[in-house]
């Protein structure tokens, strides 16, 4: 449970010539209008994880260290021990 705080407000138009229109194409996904969330608040503890939850969010972490390493040694390692698989990956 959270408690946000904030303001619903509209899409601001397009002001130049070739600019993109968000509104227009909110308006074609349609949705009308935003959040603009000033301070979210937690209600309570959160729950109890699971063991799925905690692989999950250990393959997670490993996946953001695997960032910071050197491009081809990211792709491998992300690639063969997490099993992630990046777009570019040959």
């Amino acid at each position: 449970m959270l408690r946000i705080s904030g303001k619903v407000v509209d899409f601001n138009p397009a002001t130049n010539v070739n600019q993109f229109d968000m509104r227009q194409y909110y308006h074609h996904q349609k949705i009308a209008r935003a959040v603009v969330v000033d301070e979210i608040d937690s209600l309570g503890p959160s729950p109890q994880l699971t063991m799925v939850d905690r692989i999950h969010r250990l393959r997670c972490q490993f996946n953001h260290y695997c960032e910071t390493l050197p491009k081809t040694l990211q792709i491998y390692a992300m690639g063969l021990i997490s099993g992630s698989r990046q777009t570019d990956f040959f």
